[in-house]
């Protein structure tokens, strides 16, 4: 059935807008939950939508720039978020200070959940475009572009993101909303360690020891999330510790 309504987009011409259609609906919907969950945090909705604004802004022309550097200096665009998780908390730190929007706050309800949901979201639209395919497979998804069927990781990835988005979610609400900083780390120690296996199920570009370019910065992503979470919990405990003897 999904094949089915992917050939029909292809054959009308709209393949290609039904993926960009999911890239704004990812992006609408991360803008409603952040602007609907800031109260729970305690944050005002204008700053929640001027912060988020912003932050859609500048991390999609880094993610530009990035991505540019990464093929070479011949594609600049695309949306590949992958690439800029672990330089969103400090291109938002700024603006956090702007915006009077405690930094912590910010890696706690709005940072992980924003990213995992745009991720998840817009991913289905990727089966439509034919991008971020899997290896060939009789029996998968029917690839616009490719013109046979691939195995369907687009969905794969996509469930997962969504899944982790879920988790923090529900983590959220069994704390009881309090902030301590952890959850964008945890955000990244969890996709960073799932994408990098799933990158294996990706049929594209492989740089060395059978690792994409994606594949490192997944990897890099989990690294950078253990130590920043790391960090965090033994400032708390220090600053916590600190209070206690005074």
């Amino acid at each position: 059935m999904i094949n089915q309504l992917i050939l029909w987009t292809v054959e009308n011409g709209i393949n290609m807008i039904v993926y960009w259609a999911f890239m704004g609906l990812a992006f609408v919907i991360a803008f409603i939950y952040n602007v609907v969950n800031c109260k729970h945090f305690g944050v005002s909705r204008p700053k929640t939508i001027g912060l988020t604004l912003v932050g859609f802004v500048v991390s999609y022309v880094w993610m530009c720039f990035i991505t540019w550097i990464d093929t070479g200096f011949q594609t600049w665009g695309g949306i590949n978020i992958v690439r800029i998780f672990i330089w969103v908390p400090i291109i938002i730190w700024p603006f956090c200070k702007l915006f009077k929007v405690d930094w912590k706050t910010w890696l706690d309800f709005a940072g992980p959940s924003t990213l995992c949901l745009i991720q998840g979201v817009a991913h289905f639209g990727c089966a439509f475009a034919g991008c971020c395919h899997g290896y060939r497979m009789d029996n998968g998804l029917y690839n616009p572009t490719l013109h046979y069927k691939t195995f369907p990781i687009q969905f794969i990835e996509a469930f997962v993101a969504l899944a982790i988005a879920f988790f923090l979610f529900i983590r959220h609400k069994k704390r009881n909303y309090r902030v301590d900083g952890t959850t964008y780390s945890l955000m990244m120690v969890l996709f960073g360690s799932t994408r990098f296996f799933l990158e294996f199920l990706r049929d594209n570009k492989k740089l060395f020891l059978g690792l994409s370019d994606l594949a490192i910065h997944a990897f890099v992503m989990f690294i950078v999330g253990i130590a920043f979470y790391f960090s965090i919990k033994s400032y708390e405990h220090k600053h916590t510790k600190k209070k206690k003897t005074t």
